[in-house]
């Protein structure tokens, strides 16, 4: 069976995903919960011949080792979901430092276009009538 080729936001997501991990990280698991919450179907070779993907999964594994982190999941919790939210928020802190970065290189695109439309008057009528098409959509 052919497995999908991941998008480049696909492998992020799943690196995100693999570095939020603090128990009980094995291939399977991971298929498993890319599946669930990607909506991917993919196998742990695939995932495996992904260089970016391998290496955070092998960065992972020894960071949780070092840390003392256990290999299984029996350590009981207080209440049944506090593991589940306290992945879903370390995952979510994780998106949110990735989109940060991204709206600083949106930024930083936002400021080379203002330097160039400033010697390029048709730049600034495009960019002019752009920024009020999107001001007129907001308010909508």
């Amino acid at each position: 069976m052919a497995h999908p080729k991941l998008t480049h936001q696909n492998e992020n997501n799943i690196i995100v995903m693999i570095k939020s991990w603090r128990r009980g990280l094995t291939w399977k698991k991971l298929v498993n919960r890319i599946e669930s919450e990607l909506e991917i179907v993919i196998s742990r070779q695939a995932l495996n011949s992904y260089e970016s993907i391998r290496t955070a999964f092998q960065d992972q594994k020894e960071k949780n080792r070092k840390i003392g982190i256990p290999e299984n999941d029996e350590e009981k919790h207080e209440f049944p979901n506090d593991r589940e939210y306290n992945e879903r928020i370390k995952i979510l802190n994780l998106e949110i430092a990735n989109l940060k970065i991204r709206v600083a290189k949106q930024l930083a695109f936002i400021e080379e276009l203002a330097v160039v439309s400033k010697s390029n008057p048709q730049v600034m009528a495009l960019l002019n009538n752009t920024k009020d098409r999107i001001r007129r959509q907001i308010k909508k």
